[in-house]
């Protein structure tokens, strides 16, 4: 999605939300960098933490509308646009930081999309961040570790 796209989409169904009490589920796409930092990454971090609270707010304002409010939170997912950005050195910073060893696919997002989703084995779930990531978030901060053509980090 386009930058500055997240709330728009979230809330373009704004005038079903008063009908009568149904069924429904919004989900937004954040980030594991939304959940614990990545050192160089902070305006990234701040707007994914930014749509994890907007997803909590959301969920609990429509919940007694009978709408279900919750995100997935990506850890390293091989695409062709990480392939471009993270360096041999990134690369292995994150698989030795991810417990299982290795990127994940964009299918295994997908499929945790299609689960949070499914009314009948997600009907109860509201408010929460789905991390994907192959246990990154249990593990620590990735740190030191710069995208190509980045700028070099200064201190502060």
């Amino acid at each position: 999605m386009r930058k500055g796209s997240t709330w728009p989409c979230s809330t373009s169904t704004r005038p079903l939300w008063r009908r009568p009490r149904g069924r429904g589920t919004i989900f937004n796409i954040t980030s594991v960098s939304g959940l614990t930092g990545n050192v160089g990454r902070t305006a990234y971090g701040a707007t994914k933490a930014g749509v994890i609270s907007m997803t909590q707010v959301m969920a609990a304002e429509l919940g007694a509308l009978g709408l279900r409010v919750n995100a997935v939170a990506p850890g390293p997912i091989e695409t062709p646009m990480v392939r471009e950005m993270h360096t041999d050195q990134m690369r292995q910073s994150w698989i030795e930081t991810v417990p299982q060893r290795r990127y994940g696919t964009p299918d295994e997002i997908a499929q945790a999309v299609v689960f949070l989703l499914d009314e009948r084995r997600a009907s109860y779930i509201n408010r929460q961040v789905l991390a994907v990531d192959g246990g990154f978030t249990t593990s620590r901060i990735l740190s030191g570790v710069a995208l190509k053509n980045s700028p070099p980090q200064t201190g502060a």
